[in-house]
């Protein structure tokens, strides 16, 4: 079975804890919630919006670096994919509730609609709420795998569940209207992967300002660690910056501009 992650570091913390037990792992991420869908995953258009999205979110770390390298590993988890859909492997998905796993998930799923149809196709999702310790215990809400504590193998394999074919026809079909809004941004709604504007965050991320002075590192920081809405942490650097520039919250927070002036 061929488990596949869209998180290296739930991929990572999945295969140290030695849950794969011999089964081949992949890693998918392609910020795939972020952006036009027109062109492929191959083109020259995503993988130079990955580049600028990571020099934004880390620019002491990569400077004017490419990143081809990490890119390449995500389109070689791709045609991992690929050859085990060929070879009708099982495949083994792991989902996290954020918009950026969903967007994977759907894309493959439209990907290889066709050849999925004689391949079992299994997805373990992070539960709504986990509840941990003895006693009252305490419950708590997670959006990304490597937030919480793995559970045992035998306890995975429970909450493991086979897709039928009938609802990857469902999620193959919503991409392809995803495709044709062909929208900047997509967030899960309701439980449905949805096309939205830009903006469309903007007002949630401002909300956590909480009436206080903040650098943009906070504000970043307090959000991605409170929010639990499991966004990808490029979008928030991204939409923070986009409202530095157009001065939408220069009345709410302090905030040190391109130029360092303050």
């Amino acid at each position: 079975m061929l488990e596949v992650f869209f998180s290296a570091p739930a991929a990572g913390m999945f295969k140290a804890r030695g849950l794969d037990q011999g089964n081949p792992i992949c890693c998918i991420e392609l910020d795939m919630d972020i952006g036009r869908l027109d062109e492929g995953i191959e083109s020259d258009y995503r993988r130079d919006l990955y580049t600028q999205l990571f020099q934004r979110a880390y620019p002491e770390t990569l400077g004017e670096e490419r990143m081809d390298d990490y890119y390449d590993r995500s389109l070689q988890g791709v045609a991992l994919v690929e050859n085990a859909v060929r070879s009708k492997e099982d495949i083994r998905l792991w989902l996290s509730r954020n918009p950026d796993n969903m967007c994977h998930y759907h894309y493959l799923v439209h990907r290889f609609l066709k050849q999925l149809e004689d391949v079992n196709v299994y997805v373990v999702e992070v539960p709504a709420v986990s509840w941990e310790g003895t006693g009252n215990g305490t419950c708590t809400s997670y959006a990304e795998w490597h937030c919480m504590n793995l559970y045992s193998a035998q306890e995975l394999e429970t909450m493991t569940r086979r897709v039928p074919y009938v609802e990857l026809m469902y999620y193959a079909e919503r991409w392809a209207r995803l495709v044709k809004e062909n929208a900047p941004l997509r967030a899960c709604i309701n439980g449905v992967l949805t096309s939205v504007g830009e903006t469309f965050y903007d007002d949630i991320i401002i909300s956590y300002l909480r009436g206080e002075q903040l650098t943009e590192s906070e504000l970043i920081g307090r959000f991605m660690g409170e929010s639990n809405l499991g966004l990808n942490h490029n979008l928030v650097v991204w939409r923070v910056e986009e409202m530095i520039k157009c001065k939408k919250t220069l009345n709410t927070f302090f905030y040190t501009n391109l130029n360092g002036e303050k």
